[in-house]
């Protein structure tokens, strides 16, 4: 071979080797926003940040994974995953509130550093698919629009980002199963707007920077997606998507007879549809007409909502007053 090629060669594979690494951009571990909290998983993308993919095999986590190193403020990071354009990383716990500075070292050479906002409290849920919360059911299999969780069930949301604990537990490190390490500040839930009772919110055992909040679902008036949404120390998750069973009766008014199902029939005549009137509903296997016990709408709006249910094959509540009267409708949808 030519030696003036082989040259040419040579320095073409030591500059590969020795490119300088660069950060794009330093984001939380779950729903990837840029404020990060101590103790919280994260991650870097950029390029040149490793020479291959590599994950630790033991714990604790290490600082330094095939010559690479991750320095928040000059301490350095625990490592759970190292790529050329993505490093995932632990924020120590001991980072202290403000403006964090991270660098990347491959080998012999240093990355520019990069800024981010750190605070006391980052909660994100993790997510899959279109903004789906990882949530597990309470027979433990993933929630999803077929496999619904149940009122007063309990779920197992994961999160990371809750901040400082109690106890303290050291960077890289599993955290304990007893005592459970939980959050330092208050936390809440909200399930489809509603309150939802936290049994237990911390470091899930055995994991390093991985947080679970085991919540009880409440009961709602609606079957399907809702929003799921977790507050630690004032700071609030991105709404994530969930799968609940509604009750159907949740929001009917109390005193009332009510009537469920999908609308089977509505018979109109033209003066009636007119004057807002039905000679005849047939909802839920339950007849409703003037003659009937259970007496047809005589205001236009709950008429043209049936209908609208009707061609939409939508289920609704009906309820009637002591004259036997539909007065109340719900579409369920």
């Amino acid at each position: 071979m030519n030696s003036r090629l082989l040259i040419v060669i040579l320095l073409a594979g030591a500059t590969g080797l020795w490119a300088q690494p660069r950060i794009t951009s330093v984001a939380q571990g779950a729903e990837f926003s840029n404020t990060l909290a101590p103790g919280t998983l994260a991650t870097i993308f950029g390029t040149g940040l490793a020479p291959a993919i590599a994950s630790p095999d033991r714990l604790p986590f290490p600082t330094t994974l095939n010559g690479i190193t991750v320095n928040i403020n000059g301490r350095a990071a625990a490592l759970t995953y190292i790529s050329a354009t993505q490093i995932n990383f632990q924020l120590p716990v001991g980072t202290a509130i403000g403006t964090a500075s991270a660098v990347v070292v491959n080998g012999s050479q240093t990355s520019p550093a990069v800024n981010f906002p750190v605070a006391a409290t980052a909660p994100g849920i993790f997510q899959y698919g279109a903004s789906r919360g990882v949530v597990q059911n309470q027979e433990g299999a993933l929630n999803t629009p077929e496999n619904l969780a149940r009122p007063r069930s309990i779920i197992t949301v994961y999160l990371t980002g809750i901040g400082l604990t109690n106890p303290a537990v050291a960077d890289g490190t599993a955290a304990p199963s007893s005592p459970l390490a939980q959050p330092a500040l208050s936390s809440s839930a909200t399930i489809g707007g509603v309150d939802a009772r936290i049994l237990f919110l911390g470091l899930s055992p055995g994991f390093v920077g991985l947080a679970q909040a085991n919540l009880e679902v409440p009961v709602l008036a609606g079957s399907g997606d809702t929003q799921l949404v977790i507050e630690v120390g004032g700071r609030r998750t991105r709404p994530v998507t969930i799968s609940v069973e509604g009750n159907p009766s949740v929001g009917l008014p109390e005193g009332s007879t009510c009537f469920s199902g999908n609308v089977e029939s509505v018979t109109l005549s033209l003066e009636k549809e007119l004057q807002g009137q039905a000679d005849e509903i047939v909802l839920g296997g339950t007849r409703f007409c003037p003659s009937c016990d259970n007496k047809s709408p005589i205001y236009g709006p709950f008429v043209t909502l049936i209908n609208k249910a009707r061609r939409a094959r939508l289920a609704v509540d009906a309820c009637r007053d002591d004259f036997g009267t539909i007065n109340f409708v719900r579409v369920r949808r």
